[in-house]
């Protein structure tokens, strides 16, 4: 699958290019046993669907302005600046499409379609996070460290937060279209600050694993109601399963006693 390099994606996302290059460490939340065994043990991470999160208006039709004319479209998919997203071929065959007369609407939503995502947090100390999406304090945050194109596998883009729809303008650019649809949500949901590892695949199906390098693992950080015996039978665990995780920081979450927070402490040797 060939990818955006770094200057696309910088044309593309303009400001928020440097917002993922500065985050050094990008967080997973997860329930114990996914993050155990999926994540730490077998290294994959799962992509699934937009379809498939919370947010229903996760990649919506109304986020994209599609009344554009076949020609606008046309234009854009010749020019050499529509990226990798839509790869040659890709372009080819939806101007073949265009020319028998099929919707361009459809033809974008066909395309979206083809793109599964993986979440992340730009901190790992969120308590709405933790109770959402790491059963209830008891799970793990597992710290990454990708580029902004991981492996020529999957890229990392930042989510935009809006206050209102404003449909974008879907002829300008076939690129931008689809990156504003897979990377624009609302306000509501800005306490995430989510970060998006966005993945292009023939896969139909609703999720697909990706295996990553162990290497990329920085950080593990167990939940304020995990007990300290799991702890510590878990971190041998984990540092038995491969000799990269011998220089993994450990924490763990304990509550804030002065204010409605959490804080970590990082877990020594042998603890």
């Amino acid at each position: 699958m060939k990818m955006l390099n770094n200057v696309d994606i910088k044309n593309i996302l303009h400001e928020d290019f440097n917002k993922v290059v500065s985050l050094k460490t990008i967080y997973k939340y997860s329930d114990f046993d996914s993050a155990l065994n999926k994540i730490l043990v077998e290294n994959t991470l799962k992509f699934s669907k937009p379809s498939e999160y919370n947010d229903p208006f996760d990649c919506h039709e109304s986020l994209i302005n599609l009344k554009s004319t076949d020609k606008i479209v046309h234009e854009t998919l010749m020019s050499s600046e529509t990226g990798v997203i839509l790869t040659r071929k890709d372009r080819r065959k939806i101007i073949r499409e265009i020319s028998l007369g099929t919707n361009t609407a459809s033809i974008l939503t066909k395309e979206r379609e083809k793109f599964k995502i993986s979440c992340f947090a730009e901190k790992n100390d969120s308590v709405l996070m933790w109770g959402h999406y790491a059963d209830k304090h008891q799970g793990m945050c597992i710290g990454f460290e990708f580029p902004p194109i991981y492996d020529k596998k999957f890229m990392i883009c930042p989510v935009k937060y809006i206050e209102k729809i404003i449909p974008f303008d879907g002829s300008s650019d076939a690129t931008r279209t689809i990156l504003y649809w897979l990377t624009t949500k609302s306000m509501t949901w800005k306490y995430e600050k989510e970060i998006r590892a966005i993945l292009k695949t023939e896969n139909k199906s609703s999720f697909e694993l990706v295996t990553i390098n162990p290497q990329t693992v920085k950080e593990v950080i167990f939940g304020c109601r995990v007990s300290e015996s799991r702890i510590e039978k878990t971190i041998k665990t984990i540092k038995r399963s491969h000799r990269e995780y011998s220089k993994i920081s450990f924490k763990r979450m304990i509550i804030n006693p002065d204010n409605f927070s959490l804080k970590e402490i990082i877990l020594k040797p042998g603890t």
